[in-house]
């Protein structure tokens, strides 16, 4: 948790950094965990010079929402409707969101290693292709020549590297 809000405001508080999602702060932050999360989460917030009220998503056992914490204390939502289904549908986008990103990153990981089935690329050559192309469409559509110049490979590599892609 410390690291995402350490990326989310390192970029907020360093403008050059910041683009148009992370140039403002937040009006609040809710946090899928209860009580302890917030606890572990205002520290550090403060540590950093941030000032956002900050919730937490209490689940019951069958981890469904029941309450939101904040300062030490829960307040219980299942009770009131509307307020019930705003918070269930944030807690929702959340988990999407936690799981897309998590598919992405799996895909990215899976296709590093994909390219290092060509003989003469490593990992190390494979994530700097993939850090200079971005997508393996780019990457797809790039000339062999540079290809051979961002990983450091020999024309013959680059071309098989292309034939595989070309099969994916």
């Amino acid at each position: 948790m410390r690291e995402v809000l350490e990326r989310r405001f390192v970029r907020f508080l360093n403008d050059s950094e910041a683009d148009e999602g992370f140039a403002r702060k937040p009006d609040l932050i809710f946090l899928d965990g209860g009580k302890g999360q917030v606890n572990a989460v205002v520290p550090y917030l403060r540590e950093m010079g941030i000032d956002v009220p900050v919730f937490g998503i209490v689940k019951d056992n069958k981890h469904r929402t029941r309450a939101i914490a904040t300062g030490g204390e829960e307040i219980s939502v299942s009770s009131m409707k509307a307020a019930f289904s705003l918070i269930t549908a944030i807690q929702d986008e959340m988990h999407r969101s936690a799981i897309m990103y998590q598919k992405k990153l799996h895909s990215k990981i899976t296709f590093e290693n994909r390219l290092t089935s060509v003989k003469g690329i490593g990992e190390k050559k494979a994530a700097k292709l993939m850090r200079h192309f971005k997508t393996i469409t780019a990457l797809k559509s790039a000339e062999p020549g540079e290809i051979c110049t961002v990983a450091g490979i020999k024309p013959e590599t680059a071309a098989e590297l292309l034939c595989l892609l070309n099969n994916i």
